[in-house]
Formats: C-alpha cells, sequence, structure tokens
C-alpha cells in the first residue's frame, strides 16, 4: 500500500510542476531596446579636423567634410555635453562648440558641427 501511495504523490507532484510552468513568451523587443541603448553620428561641415569630446572624455577625431558612417552606441535615459573643438586651420584660437543631448532608448541623433 505504501508503495503506491508514494507513486501516487510522485505522479501528482510531477503532474502539478509540469502543468504549472508556463512557455517563455518570445522577446519581441528591438536590440537597441534589449541593451537599453540609443545612437549618435557626427558630421562635421567645415574643411578643418575636429577632436570630440563627450562628457569631458575624448571620444575621436573627425575629418574634414566627414560623416559618421556607422551610428556609436551610448547608454539610453542620459544626457551628453557633446563638445567639438577644432584641430587646425584656425589662426589665433580653435573654434569649440558645445551641444547637449539627451539620449532616449532607441533614438538616433545626428550632431552637426560647427
Amino acid at each position: 500500500m505504501r508503495k503506491y501511495l508514494s507513486f501516487a504523490v510522485i505522479t501528482a507532484l510531477f503532474v502539478a510542476i509540469f502543468f504549472s510552468c508556463k512557455p517563455e513568451e518570445p522577446d519581441n523587443r528591438t536590440a537597441c531596446q534589449k541593451k537599453n541603448v540609443g545612437y549618435m553620428a557626427f558630421q562635421n561641415k567645415s574643411n578643418d579636423a575636429y577632436d570630440i569630446f563627450i562628457n569631458n572624455e575624448y571620444f575621436k577625431q573627425q575629418p574634414g567634410n566627414s560623416y559618421m558612417q556607422q551610428y556609436a552606441e551610448f547608454p539610453a535615459g542620459r544626457a551628453y555635453v557633446i563638445k567639438v573643438q577644432q584641430v587646425s586651420g584656425y589662426i589665433l584660437y580653435p573654434t569649440v562648440k558645445t551641444y547637449n543631448v539627451t539620449l532616449n532608448q532607441c533614438d538616433q541623433k545626428n550632431i552637426v558641427f560647427p
């Protein structure tokens, strides 16, 4: 009798566990939603090269008359201070511009300077 009772208890537990599990829902979010990122690209309309700083950290140098072909990925939900500074072609002082950008999830921002 004990043997049958144990079998019944184990079977009941198995059935309860098996039917209580839900199949996983497919994740329909886009890649930028999954990673919680936004994107920025930079376009230099000047003939001269510019250094790009993001939140006071050097990011890259953008050659004159060029566009960043690929968007760079940045954490979303943040504000960024973009500073561009002319590298060459100035007489006394380089041109320096500052831009404030708030980047939300999946945003694509184009920063055009100077």
